[in-house]
């Protein structure tokens, strides 16, 4: 039989690493991240699909998406801005992508800004669904919370930051242990040295790039950075979040762990 029923819209957002699976197959996501500090780009584009369940017209359908401004706190033409300028469902598709771009901005790095896009219901469409279930095809629907479990498909929301989280190819063995300022600093002095960027230590193939002659290298550099540091006196000592002295393999004249005042004097 042909479909009968209200055609409803929903958010159908997906997302996954590209390095695994058709990207059709991705489950359904129940927020989107942004997050600066895992990349090098300053400006980044999402596409989020809004889906139809129910007929496939002959006419192009109008929809409405709103922001919720009571649950947003990205500020529009600062942090974000829309490219997609027309909601509309193309006569003959079952869906659209809206397109928002995202700016990094200075308050990212202390804060989350949250975007909450809503789809509400108008004579073409209804908002019916308060949750989505298995989609036949699809991975299982993925499970990530970092940010939010709120799963209603009539509104997406987005996560955006600029903080720095330990990467996924961080070598302990040969940087110790992580901290947001010795990752910035191994990111500045690995960069200066051998072109390194935030993909070598957190993009898709980070893991099969950032083996242990590339680990080794960056120790090397870094941990000459900091005894030239120690070398030059006291005030100069490279102090790392804990309140210890900022410790990598290399470093020669204390070890990991140990305070300024139970380290010598050069």
């Amino acid at each position: 039989m042909d479909y009968e029923g209200v055609d409803g819209l929903y958010f159908d957002v997906q997302w996954g690493s590209k390095g695994h699976g058709d990207s059709t197959v991705w489950s359904h996501q129940i927020y989107t991240p942004v997050e600066f500090g895992k990349i090098d780009e300053s400006v980044v584009t999402k596409r989020f699909k809004v889906a139809v369940a129910g007929s496939v017209a002959n006419f192009d359908r109008p929809f409405v998406l709103e922001v919720v401004a009571d649950s947003t706190t990205a500020r529009e033409g600062e942090d974000y801005e829309f490219v997609t300028k027309d909601f509309v469902i193309p006569a003959g598709l079952n869906h659209k992508y809206v397109e928002v771009k995202f700016y990094k901005t200075a308050r990212m790095a202390e804060e989350t800004c949250q975007l909450q896009m809503a789809l509400r219901p108008n004579e073409y469409f209804n908002t019916p669904f308060s949750e989505v279930g298995t989609i036949p095809g699809r991975w299982d629907n993925d499970t990530q919370t970092i940010y939010s479990t709120n799963d209603d498909p009539r509104i997406h929301n987005v996560f955006i930051n600029d903080m720095l989280t330990k990467p996924s190819a961080w070598h302990q063995a040969k940087w110790g242990n992580f901290s947001v300022k010795k990752y910035d600093l191994i990111l500045r002095l690995s960069y200066e040295s051998n072109g390194y960027t935030k993909k070598d230590f957190d993009g898709e193939d980070a893991n099969s790039k950032m083996l242990s002659g590339r680990a080794d290298l960056i120790a090397r550099v870094t941990s000459k950075f900091l005894e030239e540091q120690w070398s030059k006196g006291r005030e100069f000592w490279v102090i790392d979040d804990d309140g210890t002295m900022m410790w990598v393999y290399g470093v020669k004249h204390w070890t990991a762990g140990l305070k300024p005042e139970e380290v010598n004097e050069p």
